[in-house]
């Protein structure tokens, strides 16, 4: 069941299925599995895992840690600077609604003390400028208020950039995890393990910048060249073509 499980969680990564908010989710799945005691289920676990770092949703090959931090740095900068607009926008608004109430209440008890009098003093003349301004401030209202929606819906687009800035150092922070529990294959009595370990490296070689840490690991991977199981050889001297002179696409055909 974990198997067929973790099998299926990487059909959906392949096709790209997986909503980037259940992402990590399901990475922190196949991390759980990677200590799994069944062989092939860390088989699974390691291919799941391998799928997910190649095909995430938050950087590419050549990003690095220093980028991302950065970049979700201006990015809540200005999500603040537009945070205070907004907060001046509302108050002004706020203000001028209050005053206009109060000015409403101050011209109906005008218009209750002195409605006899003025009722045949009045004018068409005298009405329109008060017309006229009603307009004006409705215009006015109705500017400030499409003025706020548009900064509202820009805040929540910063909001998303910066989530998903945030997601994307967690996601290295998981990968980290995942190759120090990965390097420990390498130790594993079964074959299955090592060779599964190495295919591992060989397909992330690009991510170096990313994981600077894969490069250790590639230094350990490559130590194992001296084994006494010819199979393991012959994996290690491939992985090394591979990594050091293949310029193949980065994904692995499924």
């Amino acid at each position: 069941v974990r198997q067929h499980c973790l099998q299926l969680w990487t059909t959906l990564v392949q096709q790209k299925k997986i909503p980037v908010r259940q992402y990590i989710r399901a990475f922190e799945l196949g991390l759980d599995r990677l200590r799994d005691s069944a062989c092939a289920v860390r088989k699974d676990a390691v291919t799941l895992i391998m799928h997910m770092v190649l095909n995430n949703p938050y950087f590419v090959v050549d990003s690095t840690r220093t980028q991302f931090e950065e970049r979700q740095k201006d990015a809540e900068i200005k999500l603040t600077e537009l945070r205070e607009v907004l907060d001046k926008l509302n108050k002004n608004i706020k203000g001028q609604q209050k005053t206009k109430e109060e000015k409403s209440e101050s011209e109906d008890d005008d218009e209750d003390s002195g409605a006899e009098v003025d009722e045949m003093n009045v004018d068409d003349n005298q009405k329109k400028p008060t017309e006229e301004n009603n307009n004006l401030n409705e215009d006015e209202s109705l500017q400030e208020t499409l003025d706020r929606v548009k900064l509202e819906e820009q805040i929540m687009r910063i909001e998303e950039i910066v989530t998903l800035y945030k997601d994307g150092l967690r996601f290295m922070d998981l990968i980290e995890q995942a190759n120090r529990h990965v390097v420990n294959l390498f130790n594993s009595p079964t074959l299955a393990d090592c060779k599964q370990a190495v295919d591992f490296f060989v397909n992330l070689r690009h991510y170096r910048l990313v994981l600077p840490n894969i490069e250790q690991s590639l230094r350990l991977m490559f130590s194992l060249i001296w084994s006494v199981d010819k199979s393991i050889c012959e994996a290690i001297t491939q992985a090394f073509v591979k990594i050091y002179f293949d310029v193949a696409p980065t994904v692995p055909v499924a």
